[in-house]
């Protein structure tokens, strides 16, 4: 059956990953820390980052998870009387939303490429780990917002990554059927996403995180980023 939607990840996908959330996580494990440089390094580290080479690791918190995953893991390095953790998510969901536009780097001319997939007539949707709002905030700069027929985040009901809720959403918001769907990524947990909810193509992409040999398992087929995508509509 022919795609007729597609279904994107977001950072690492659409947004540069390195450049956009490195210094956007610097700022929000900063204030979880209460402004003490030692603790922040510490929940940065036990979430995924590396000093080194002052990126963030693949499979990890980080790279992959949510506010409420990455307060998990944080916590344990915060004051004691920072909070419940409910507060933290929420905080940092804030200073997300509220610092994302300045940072965000997109892998390619979102807009040209949006604009030609919609001229073939498909359906176009983000499913992000990021909440929704900071989703918003990100891809606004970029013109595309207008293009895309749904997007959701981690707290728009319809589950977090790997389950399938999203892609689920996403069919039901097109009237598109499951096997229409090609859902593009640049994490495990994106391609565990299309396979368990049956989408038609899983693919992955190289612009985030993870390496080939990390996509390979439950992607159809790995492609350098999301410039390439066009070519792959017609296999």
């Amino acid at each position: 059956m022919a795609i007729c939607g597609i279904l994107f990840d977001k950072d690492g996908t659409l947004i540069d990953f390195q450049s956009t959330w490195v210094p956007l996580y610097k700022e929000a494990s900063l204030f979880v820390a209460g402004n003490c440089l030692e603790r922040a390094h510490l929940m940065l580290a036990a979430s995924g980052y590396d000093k080194t080479t002052d990126t963030i690791l693949a499979n990890t918190v980080l790279a992959q998870g949510n506010n409420d995953e990455i307060t998990e893991a944080w916590l344990p390095h915060a004051p004691q009387n920072i909070g419940p953790g409910t507060k933290i998510s929420a905080a940092i969901g804030d200073i997300f939303n509220s610092t994302i536009a300045t940072h965000a780097v997109q892998v390619t001319n979102l807009e040209k490429l949006f604009g030609s997939l919609k001229s073939k007539g498909l359906k176009l949707g983000v499913a992000t780990s990021d909440g929704i709002d900071s989703a918003r905030s990100s891809l606004n700069p970029f013109g595309i917002l207008e293009q895309l027929d749904f997007i959701a985040g981690f707290d728009s009901g319809f589950g977090a990554k790997p389950g399938p809720g999203m892609v689920e959403g996403f069919a039901e918001a097109t009237g598109l059927e499951l096997r229409e769907i090609m859902v593009v990524g640049d994490s495990p947990h994106d391609m565990e996403m299309g396979k368990a909810a049956g989408a038609g193509k899983n693919i992955g992409v190289l612009s985030g995180t993870c390496g080939r040999e990390q996509l390979c398992d439950d992607a159809d087929y790995v492609i350098d980023n999301i410039s390439n995508l066009e070519l792959l509509l017609d296999i």
